[in-house]
């Protein structure tokens, strides 16, 4: 009986579904007045909707407006008392809707629980099953012994606090049995099964904590007993998906994904009965955090972190904002499908029929109390699956950075190489590009130019996709940018990041001198890297587009390796590398290798640092410099003759 109920209310609901051809909808509208028949062309139609203010001085109506009823057909009949004509709302609709959504999931729940279609065995069944293999599991260690007792309670404990009439004993219930549940609401209080169903269901909506040993343990029995019997398996995949679909996508790991880490550690029965292996897969787990693994567990929904933070308000103004989007995706359930149909409530000017509706402040706010209603009501149907969101700690996320994150200086250093690869070919040939170059020394380094040319664009390329990631940069259409292995020079610069310090060429010494200028005589030095400490944080934090955390962007603290640079002017002859390397090694900080370069008959000089802060970039003094302090000199000098001949005069 269950089953056809089942059918028909899927029949009923297929049929409500069914919408009318494209070319079918017509925007005539004929009326009959005094017996004149008028056809109305409506594609001109813009309408103004307002919130009408209602008097003191009109009894009738400001008592109608002050009452609250229990059903719409109530408000109808009090409204047809009061003479006033009621307009079909949203809400209305949605009301009718609401009936027949409760007792479509109250059926298949009913259903689902004795077993039907391609859940066979049904629900009750496959979890007695499962109870029952799990306690026949033969383990050889305490350890698997003790995961063997939380497995069996952590079941059994699910039908006896949620009333179901079980027969069952095992020595392995042990002390007082877990309750998880919660209260029943919603449709699933209409009858003692359905109270039952919404119990054992929730409380084994409660996972098993995967970082934990003995409770991954407990999940790896489970897993093996499902294993060991394919029908128990295929079911319990089929009430996943049902649920999945039903509502929205389950939170919980894969009984296949802990099978597959599993074999890592020798197995799942090496998981259940060996504590080493047990906490060899627990770090992994912890090292790549999944969710709990549940034998029913709950359905994903977008607004829960927002919940979390602000209730509806912060749901309905994340929705607006676009850091929640409420439209369905592949794997999306009904659930989300629901609420996707509210969208227009909130942003009506985003589709067709906020061109022709002319809006006031008062009604939308009307419609953002409908969308606040029905968006209740949806979630009462799914109150099962989609469990209160708790109040979890906020997840901490630092500021993140790649690379220092100036993506155009990393494009631009790619097409220089480009450049140079070319004009290589066209001026010399493609032998060129079979040349080595040479390290310090005049030694061959290992590959070809074209090799290592080829290899320093991709770095590079790679460094502009991650740096454009990191602060959100787009790729400009009219710029040129990464070709078509752009993911894998990605990789590729990841790997180089995590190990540059590694890398031969950045063992180089870069301290050097170069000349820039002749007269005066100008040279560009470089003293050596320093390391300046900066700090990033988000103005705009990145959005969150997956995931139901609520997430506290932090500050990060990065040092910057920075190479030290200052402007020489008045030595007639730079420096070569070992000469100016070995008066650096000589001075050791750059105010002593400033002052020896100043010995050597140079001028240069670093600016004083402000109280508390870094030095600055050192700047460099020269002529310009000795010139304005004989200038300066020679002006208090004119100052103090004319002082002087004044007093001898007078």
């Amino acid at each position: 009986m269950r089953a056809m109920a089942v059918a028909a209310a899927f029949a009923v609901a297929a049929m409500s579904g069914i919408r009318a051809e494209a070319n079918a909808v017509s925007l005539q509208r004929t009326v009959v007045i005094d017996g004149h028949e008028l056809v109305l062309d409506t594609s001109p139609v813009k309408i103004s909707l307002e919130a009408a203010p209602v008097f003191e001085n009109e009894p009738r109506q400001a008592d109608l407006a002050r009452k609250l009823f229990r059903s719409h057909s109530e408000a109808w009949h009090a409204a047809q008392k009061a003479g006033v004509t009621v307009l079909p709302s949203v809400s209305l609709v949605q009301a009718k809707c609401k009936k027949l959504d409760d007792g479509i999931y109250a059926a298949v729940e009913l259903a689902a629980e004795d077993g039907i279609g391609k859940i066979r065995p049904g629900k009750h069944e496959l979890l007695v099953q499962l109870l029952t293999a799990v306690n026949n599991s033969d383990v050889s260690s305490s350890f698997g012994e003790e995961a063997a007792r939380l497995a069996v309670s952590r079941i059994y404990g699910a039908f006896k606090n949620a009333g179901f009439p079980l027969e069952f004993t095992s020595a392995r219930l042990v002390g007082r049995l877990p309750d998880e549940s919660r209260k029943p609401v919603g449709f699933y209080t209409w009858n003692l099964q359905l109270e039952r169903i919404f119990k054992r269901d929730t409380a084994l909506q409660s996972g098993f904590n995967l970082t934990d040993p003995e409770e991954l343990a407990a999940a790896c029995l489970i897993v093996k007993a499902l294993w060991d019997n394919p029908s128990l398996r295929g079911s319990l995949e089929a009430t996943w998906n049902l649920y999945a679909r039903l509502t929205n996508p389950l939170v919980s790991i894969s009984p296949e994904e802990i099978r597959h880490l599993a074999e890592s550690v020798g197995g799942l029965a090496a998981a259940t009965d060996d504590p080493k292996s047990a906490r060899r897969l627990a770090d992994k787990f912890r090292d790549a955090p999944a969710p709990p693994f549940a034998l029913l567990p709950r359905s994903f929904s977008r607004e829960g972190s927002q919940i979390q933070t602000g209730g509806m308000d912060a749901f309905i103004s994340s929705v607006r904002d676009g850091s929640v989007s409420l439209k369905p995706d592949a794997d999306s359930g009904w659930y989300q499908h629901q609420m996707f149909s509210l969208e227009p409530l909130l942003m009506p000017d985003k589709f067709p029929e906020g061109a022709k509706l002319e809006l006031s402040e008062e009604y939308r706010k009307l419609m953002e109390a409908q969308f606040r209603s029905i968006a209740s009501q949806i979630r009462e149907t799914h109150a099962k699956q989609i469990p209160p969101e708790a109040a979890a700690p906020p997840v901490e996320l630092p500021t993140h950075l790649s690379v220092e994150p100036f993506p155009t200086v990393y494009q631009r250093l790619a097409q220089s190489y480009e450049f140079l690869s070319k004009q290589l070919v066209e001026r010399i040939g493609i032998e060129a590009l079979s040349l080595h170059a040479r390290d310090e020394g005049g030694v061959e380094r290992p590959d070809s130019i074209g090799d290592e040319v080829r290899r320093l664009r991709g770095l590079l390329s790679g460094l502009e996709l991650l740096a454009r990631r990191d602060i959100g940069v787009a790729m400009d259409g009219a710029t040129k940018g990464p070709d078509v292995r752009a993911e894998g020079w990605k990789e590729f610069a990841e790997r180089w990041l995590a190990r540059w310090h590694e890398d031969p060429d950045m063992a180089r010494d870069v301290r050097m001198m170069v000349p820039v200028g002749l007269d005066p005589p100008r040279h560009w030095a470089v003293l050596g890297v320093r390391l300046a400490r900066i700090k990033a944080r988000y103005l705009e934090p990145p959005k969150v587009v997956k995931g139901d955390a609520y997430v506290n962007f932090g500050e990060t603290e990065y040092w910057l390796p920075i190479e030290e640079m200052v402007e020489v002017t008045g030595m007639r002859e730079p420096l070569n590398h070992e000469e100016f390397r070995a008066l650096c090694d000589r001075a050791g900080s750059a105010e002593e290798i400033v002052r020896s370069l100043q010995q050597a008959g140079g001028q240069a000089q670093l600016p004083p640092a402000e109280q508390g802060k870094q030095p600055a970039i050192p700047m460099v003094s020269g002529p310009a410099w000795v010139l304005l302090s004989v200038l300066i000199l020679a002006l208090i000098g004119l100052v103090v003759w004319r002082l002087i001949q004044g007093a001898l005069g007078r």
